[in-house]
């Protein structure tokens, strides 16, 4: 599902008064063995914090309140992440896609 919207995704947490009120957030969680490879998509995740999603779209979340990542999506974070250093002011690091 990933791969038909459009999306970025940032390196660290974004604290809500900072969020544009127009963007969906949810925070990545990566795989409690691989540090790299990010695993599922939540509102908040406290613990294996990867990255925050950013979207116009709205994600359907799981009854466990999560969205899992298959392995194309993966890949498709992963091959399309590209920093852009300085972008937000402070150096932090943007993964865009498309």
């Amino acid at each position: 599902m990933l791969e038909k919207i459009p999306f970025f995704v940032l390196e660290g947490r974004i604290p809500e008064e900072e969020k544009n009120k127009n963007l969906n957030y949810y925070e990545i969680r990566h795989c409690d063995d691989d540090w790299g490879l990010p695993a599922t998509i939540e509102n908040k995740v406290i613990v294996n914090f990867w990255g925050t999603f950013v979207s116009e779209y709205r994600l359907e979340l799981g009854p466990d309140r999560c969205y899992y990542l298959t392995l194309e999506e993966q890949e498709l974070i992963l091959e399309k992440a590209s920093c852009m250093e300085d972008s937000l002011g402070g150096g932090q690091c943007i993964k865009m896609h498309p």
